[in-house]
Order: structure tokens, then C-alpha cells, then sequence
């Protein structure tokens, strides 16, 4: 059994097959979960260092609201230039309850996700537009959208640390009994575990780190930073990144003391850019990446207040045949922007 529940998935978000017009989307507006609707406006001193670990007590619930913004592009420049175009928005509420917490830190958590909404458009007139508290009616409709409705009220488990780490995600069965139960066959039991671990990598996992940033173990304070860095793959490229934070202020709101902290997003890629098949030189360009964001960390209730992150990705493939000589150009564009609220 293949995964085409996580092909479809992302393939909404990024990909993009080849088009024969070219035609204007009319896209939704990114204002809706802007940075700029961030107001803290009462600024506060504190002298001593402070901690930005998750210390959250056993039975501690909070909701969470995560939106994701997604503007895609696909060029294919040759004798004449044809495009395509998808702009998506998503929304996701979690409520999110502290099961037990461990003497070194380490929290074990439930997870439900309570509602998605989501509304799209693309350049070939595709409309997206989903609300799990009034699902369509019609069958097929409902199958457009099954990728929302196998998270949708399907609870699962994870182990973070107290630096936001994710050490393990389980309790993952009803969402992987939802995807099985729509299979034209009942998956082997090596199949099935492939389901499960793309499950938790490639669905939950972002998710969990969109409420649990990693933070640091350090005493902090106004400009003391950290950096983090880890691995990714794209296309033919190997990614490293590193993200760097920085806490710039403190602020009062809500009666809690809040840490504004910037994040900037630098990346390096190496990786075979020219290779050769089926009579057609195929040359990659270097990606190029930068990300930026801000995170307000709660000091009193021990958890993120507000997230925001801006990254912007772009992959430029030529391709050239041997024989005619001649060439194409496929340009690919990626600008997301996500938001995390806790909403109580």
C-alpha cells in the first residue's frame, strides 16, 4: 500500500504538475494572519535570567489555534512561459492536556484535534473550502477532503521535554484506522507500520512543533540568543539548517509576563546539481531559503503565547535535450507564513 494520503497532502501545499495556460489566481489574502496584528504594547524589566521551559503541571489543558497561510507558484519558461498558481489557507484547533509530567521535565501529552477549516483557489479554478463542523454531505465531496477528516477529532499522544523536544508521538491509531478503512485493501503489516511512522513524521509531527517550539535550557535574558540547527532534504539537496533566536524585550499582557524572542532562519545546501536522463541535461540551481519569525513565550504560565513564521523557498530547474538542443526552465516558488494562538 502506498502512501498517497501524504502525497495528496503536501502535494496541496506544494506541487504543481505541468499547465498549458496561464492564468491568474485570485488569491486570498495573507493579511488575515499577518505579523503586524501582533500588539504587545506594555513593556516590562526584568532583571534576573529567566527559563523557557515548558513546566506544565499534570492536568494543565490549553487550546490552541495554528493557521498556515501557503502561496504556490510553478513556472515553465521555453518558447513561451505557462504558469500555475495555488494560494491556501488552513486553520487548526487543538486542545492540548498535560496527561503526566516526569521528574526530569519530560511531559506527556493528549492531543485532539478539534476543528480545520480551510479555503483555497487556483489558477485552473480549483476550490478548496472545508469546515469539520459542517462537513459536505455528498460522498465524493466528503473524499476530496479526507485528508482533514482523518485528523479531525482522532486523538493522539506525545513525549516533548522540557526544551520542546519531541522524543516520541504514539496513540496514533484512529487516524491510522481512518485512512485504512478507505484502502481498496488491508495493508500488510510492514505496510502498516511504514503508515504509521509517516503519520506521526510527516503529519503529526509538524503540527506538535508548531505549539512546542524547542527552546533552550539557558537562564536568558535581553539579547542572550541560542541556535538550533538540524537536517532536511530537498529535491536533490541536502539542507542544513540553522535557526537562530534572540530575546529582544519583555513584555506585560493578560497578566503574564511575556518574552518576545526573534528567530531568523539561514540555510546551506550542497547536492549533485547536474545529472542526465533520458536524453535531457538536467541542471538544479542552488535553492534559495530565508525564514524570519517572532515567539512569545508566556514566563508565568510556562508555554508559547503567539508564534509567527515567514519562510520563502525557491528551486529553479533547467532542463536541455541532447539531440534538438533545446531548453526549458521550470521555476518553483513557495511563500508560507504559519501563526500559533493560545486561545485560554
Amino acid at each position: 500500500m502506498k502512501s498517497l494520503f501524504f502525497i495528496t497532502l503536501f502535494a496541496l501545499l506544494f506541487a504543481f504538475g505541468c499547465g498549458s495556460e496561464d492564468k491568474k489566481a485570485d488569491p486570498l489574502s495573507g493579511d488575515s494572519i499577518s505579523t503586524s496584528e501582533t500588539i504587545f504594547t506594555n513593556p516590562v524589566q526584568i532583571n534576573e535570567g529567566v527559563n523557557l521551559l515548558y513546566d506544565l503541571n499534570k492536568g494543565t489543558t490549553l487550546k490552541y489555534k495554528m493557521r498556515n497561510y501557503n502561496k504556490s507558484i510553478q513556472s515553465i519558461v521555453a518558447d513561451s512561459t505557462m504558469s500555475q498558481s495555488m494560494v491556501q489557507e488552513i486553520e487548526y484547533f487543538f486542545t492540548v492536556k498535560i496527561k503526566d509530567k516526569e521528574e526530569s521535565g519530560n511531559l506527556t501529552i493528549d492531543f485532539v484535534c478539534d476543528q480545520i477549516k480551510a479555503k483555497g483557489e487556483s489558477s485552473l479554478g480549483e476550490k478548496l473550502n472545508y469546515d469539520s463542523k459542517n462537513p459536505p454531505a455528498d460522498s465524493l465531496e466528503r473524499k476530496k477532503y479526507m485528508n482533514f477528516d482523518v485528523i479531525v477529532g482522532a486523538d493522539f499522544s506525545a513525549r516533548i521535554s522540557s526544551t520542546g523536544e519531541i522524543i516520541d508521538i504514539f496513540k496514533t491509531d484512529k487516524i491510522l484506522d481512518k485512512i485504512i478503512s478507505g484502502a481498496p485493501q488491508q495493508p500488510t503489516s510492514t505496510e502498516k507500520a511504514q503508515l504509521r511512522n509517516e503519520i506521526q513524521q510527516a503529519v503529526l509531527k509538524p503540527l506538535i512543533q508548531q505549539i512546542f517550539k524547542n527552546t533552550t535550557d539557558k537562564k536568558m535574558n535581553i539579547d542572550s540568543s541560542w541556535t538550533l540547527t538540524y537536517p532536511s532534504q530537498i529535491s536533490v539537496f541536502e539542507m542544513d539548517n540553522s535557526a537562530q533566536y534572540k530575546l529582544k524585550n519583555f513584555y506585560e499582557k493578560d497578566d503574564s509576563r511575556i518574552a518576545e524572542i526573534d528567530a531568523a532562519l539561514t540555510v546551506k545546501s550542497k547536492g549533485k546539481t547536474e545529472f542526465s536522463e533520458g536524453g535531457v541535461n538536467y541542471n538544479f540551481e542552488k535553492p534559495k531559503t530565508s525564514g524570519s519569525g517572532k515567539l512569545y513565550f508566556d514566563l508565568d504560565r510556562n508555554c508559547i503565547k503567539r508564534a509567527e513564521s515567514n519562510v520563502s523557498f525557491e528551486l529553479t530547474l533547467k532542463m536541455k535535450e541532447t539531440k534538438t538542443g533545446k531548453e526549458a526552465k521550470r521555476i518553483d516558488k513557495v511563500e508560507t507564513r504559519n501563526v500559533t494562538e493560545l486561545l485560554n
